[in-house]
């Protein structure tokens, strides 16, 4: 289309009054009306934590099986403690360490999954899921670790507020 069809580009005469444009929804940052591209952008943004807490919690079984030190304080503390406690056990409790570390990443990499793709009990239940896992932060007093939890948290609730507002919006059409 030729640039003369869009008013907006259109030449206008010395003196005359420009066109006045108001804000659009999302800069008027009306929660209402956020267009739904952006709300997806955020569910995704929200969703995709689950994928780090995925991935560093398997890197973390990983190390711990491999006699590695360290980890990651976003991976879970639940997979971290069954490493220590059934790596002193010896013999194949490493194993079951490993396995139970895979099936932990495995689960919250299927919740990343859901989530993004705008399914509320997916970010429900995964956030409820690491809640409990910040406890046992807590309980170990991992005061880093609990900071990162948090964050997490607030990241994914702000994922399953815009999860919640893109699904209404698109059921209203």
């Amino acid at each position: 289309m030729a640039a003369s069809r869009f008013a907006e580009l259109a030449l206008q005469p010395v003196g005359a009054t420009p066109p006045v444009f108001t804000a659009s929804p999302v800069a008027a940052g009306t929660a209402g009306s956020i267009d739904l591209m952006e709300l997806d952008k955020r569910v995704r943004s929200g969703g995709s934590w689950y994928y780090w807490v995925a991935a560093l919690s398997l890197v973390n079984s990983v190390m711990a099986f491999t006699g590695g030190g360290g980890g990651f304080v976003i991976g879970l503390s639940v997979t971290q403690f069954l490493d220590v406690m059934l790596a002193e056990a010896g013999g194949n409790a490493k194993v079951i360490a490993l396995v139970l570390g895979v099936v932990a990443a495995g689960a919250f990499a299927t919740f990343g999954v859901f989530a993004c793709k705008r399914h509320s009990w997916a970010f429900i239940v995964g956030m409820v899921l690491y809640a409990f896992d910040t406890l046992l932060t807590v309980l170990a007093q991992h005061w880093l670790g609990l900071a990162f939890h948090a964050w997490v948290l607030v990241s994914l609730f702000l994922g399953l507020r815009a999860s919640m507002q893109a699904n209404a919006m698109a059921k209203a059409g």
